[in-house]
């Protein structure tokens, strides 16, 4: 989507991440910015901005706002709240009610009032602002983390049912933002105009999760191996599983230029052997097929590690900085690479 002479409702827009959105469409040549808050004279003024008032939790206003501003074909939705309770705070029942109204029903609300909107104006894309605690949570943010999570598999089921009718969705991932949530923790944040940024930048792009940051992306990476490497205590993280042997696995596929290949295959035996950490080697050669016909590998070579952590650490060593182009300048037919867990039989 191209944001030059689009239409936008940011809500939330007054302030944080929801002012940086407005400044940031502003910035791209949009032709309108709706910011909605629930004290519309809290919206700073700006030219080609209109305050409007709305609180996402009320529904009835949701509704009557869409039939208000027919002319939106971009919605942000980025009013959310965080009240920092525990699971087991007494008052968590109540603090996730809350955080649930803002930050799932809310956008959810939002998205169902302004669908037809969208398909009106031919289609148009929805973001949906989330945070890293979509993947993970933390104790004194359970209830917090639990509506993000809530909000993120919601904008995935978005994104499938809008399909059809040309609407695009964005899920925008980020960690600690410069905003007034988080200003009284002594932490690293990022500013919120660069949210802003990475989240238009996918709009434009078409990309459909955004994720910001270093700790977003990889709170995202670990999801698959969660119960180990984000939630140690967990029971299923006991000692055997973390300690399991890792190997690199490299499935060279045919070479252009096989001759090319051997004459440096020594050398690359040679130079993963100097890997940091690695236990042994498994080197092998797919056997030819008796029909000539290309076989579905050419080389398979095997890296052992103790485990994870020692495969991760040696691929980011100064000798991985000179083995792993090596691998790509021979492997000229292809190369794949997976990390696995060795399973004893």
């Amino acid at each position: 989507m191209n944001i030059e002479g689009s239409v936008a409702l940011v809500t939330g827009g007054n302030r944080g991440i929801g002012l940086a959105f407005v400044d940031e469409l502003l910035a791209r040549g949009a032709t309108k910015v709706y910011a909605a808050a629930r004290d519309r004279g809290t919206v700073p003024d700006r030219d080609r901005v209109v305050a409007v008032e709305l609180d996402v939790t009320d529904h009835a206003r949701v509704q009557a706002l869409a039939e208000e501003l027919p002319d939106v074909d971009l919605l942000v939705n980025n009013a959310g709240i965080g009240l920092g309770s525990a699971a087991l705070d007494p008052n968590a029942v109540a603090a996730a009610r809350e955080e649930l109204e803002a930050n799932y029903f809310g956008p959810l609300v939002m998205s169902r009032a302004f669908a037809p909107v969208l398909k009106a104006n031919g289609g148009g894309v929805i973001v949906n602002m989330l945070s890293m605690l979509s993947f993970l949570t933390a104790d004194h943010l359970a209830t917090y983390a639990a509506s993000k999570a809530a909000a993120w598999s919601l904008s995935n089921a978005l994104r499938l049912e809008l399909a059809g009718q040309g609407t695009a969705v964005v899920g925008v991932h980020a960690g600690f933002v410069d905003t007034d949530l988080v200003s009284a923790l002594d932490i690293s944040k990022i500013p919120a105009a660069g949210v802003a940024v990475a989240a238009l930048d996918a709009v434009e792009s078409g990309v459909s999760e955004v994720l910001v940051d270093e700790p977003s992306r990889r709170a995202k990476a670990a999801l698959s191996r969660d119960q180990e490497l984000v939630f140690p205590n967990s029971v299923s993280s006991i000692q055997e599983t973390a300690e399991r042997p890792t190997k690199i696995a490299f499935i060279v596929d045919n070479p252009a230029d096989p001759d090319a290949f051997e004459s440096g295959y020594g050398d690359l035996l040679a130079l993963a052997s100097k890997l940091p950490g690695v236990q042994r080697i498994e080197a092998s050669r797919v056997w030819p097929k008796e029909d000539g016909s290309p076989t579905p590998a050419y080389r398979l070579v095997d890296l052992y590690f103790t485990g994870y952590d020692a495969a991760s650490e040696a691929v980011a060593t100064p000798e991985a900085a000179e083995f792993f182009p090596r691998v790509f300048e021979l492997a000229t037919g292809g190369v794949r690479i997976a990390f696995a867990d060795v399973e004893e039989s």
